[in-house]
């Protein structure tokens, strides 16, 4: 999963202000596990002809996404300063994405049996 964004005002990055010209576009990727058990629990009615409802409640195992170094194209691309505040605000965000490592589910389903 891809993320991009290219400010046209100054933002601010880790306490620091930087103008859109120093950063130009920022680009971000995160990976989830290639793996991920889900547990779920359901009803789906009768076996009997006709019109069905059904539906299914548990969560999804997915654990914490990986996010890779955060990269700028900007005219500051390099500059070690900008470099240390884009990986201090990678750290921060995995931080908050290493807290969820649990998602629910709910699915509804509606069908016809023969």
């Amino acid at each position: 999963m891809g993320l991009t964004a290219t400010p046209n005002v100054a933002v601010e990055i880790n306490g620091n202000e930087y103008q859109p010209r120093d950063i130009g576009t920022l680009s971000a990727r995160a990976a989830p596990r290639k793996f991920s058990p889900m547990l779920t629990l359901g009803w789906a009615g009768s076996n009997r002809r006709g019109f069905m409802f059904g539906f299914d409640a548990g969560v999804l195992f997915q654990g914490a996404f990986k996010i890779d170094p955060l990269t700028a194209t900007g005219q500051k691309r390099n500059d070690p300063t900008l470099r240390a505040d884009l990986e201090a605000e990678r750290r921060s965000l995995q931080d908050d994405v290493d807290k969820v490592k649990v998602y629910p589910v709910l699915q509804v389903a509606i069908g016809y049996r023969f």
